[in-house]
């Protein structure tokens, strides 16, 4: 064998590892396994939730990291009680489980935010993380 073709099959070679490390890769980063659902509450009597924006992690992995972070890492609240309707409502689920991993609802006020994780789990968000959390849900509110 010459040596051109050497050189040529090891081109190839070399060019068929990479491009299957490529499709790799790109099949990992772009599974979808978590969905964060943001939902409104409805006009009308039945006052349904309309989830009309979701991000996923293959959206972008690092709102979906920072929104659970912001979330699960807020100061909690002992004796709340809220007697309005939330202004958010945000599920997390596991596409892969097929599970809903977070579904809380949260008040919004001029300074702060209150979120509501599960039944008796208040937490507290201050202003800038008030301010991160509308800006990472592209909140359309007042």
């Amino acid at each position: 064998m010459s040596h051109a073709f050497k050189i040529a099959m090891s081109i190839l070679l070399i060019s068929i590892v990479f491009l299957g490390g490529y499709i790799v890769g790109e099949k990992q980063t772009s599974t979808v396994t978590r969905k964060v659902m943001v939902g409104y509450e409805g006009e009308g009597p039945q006052q349904r939730i309309n989830y009309d924006k979701v991000i996923t992690n293959a959206q972008s992995q690092k709102t979906v990291d920072r929104l659970l972070q912001l979330m699960l890492y807020s100061k909690q609240l002992e004796n709340v009680t809220m007697d309005e309707e939330p202004d958010i409502y945000i599920m997390v689920n596991s596409t892969e489980r097929g599970i809903s991993l977070v579904r809380s609802e949260i008040w919004l006020a001029k300074r702060e935010a209150i979120i509501k994780m599960e039944e008796g789990d208040y937490r507290k968000l201050n202003l800038s993380e008030t301010e991160k959390l509308k800006e990472l849900i592209d909140y359309k509110g007042s």
